[in-house]
């Protein structure tokens, strides 16, 4: 007699199609103290979730700590997931003058 055993593997395949989750700070105001035409902004990152667990590629075209002149800047930052999902966040820099009155 012959027996013959079967096995059968399932696989469990997992697709990802949610893109991650991006928290960008709030919009900020920042007032320059001098006479100076610049000054350096700082801001703090955006943070991030994805639901792989694994690591997110972060970009901005934005320097944090660089120097700005008066006027309004928007801030873009993107998250991109290990199979492209991707994700943008923005918020808003305003900066100006000190009035002395």
């Amino acid at each position: 007699m012959t027996v013959m055993v079967l096995f059968l593997m399932v696989m469990s395949v997992y697709l990802d199609n949610e893109p991650p989750i991006l928290y960008c700070p709030q919009n900020q105001e920042v007032k320059k103290q001098s006479d100076n035409p610049t000054i350096k902004v700082y801001w703090q990152p955006p943070t991030y979730r994805d639901n792989s667990g694994q690591p997110v590629i972060i970009f901005t075209e934005s320097i944090n700590g660089s120097d700005f002149r008066t006027g309004s800047y928007t801030i873009q930052y993107e998250a991109t997931d290990q199979v492209g999902n991707k994700a943008t966040c923005t918020f808003v820099i305003v900066v100006s003058c000190k009035h002395v009155f």
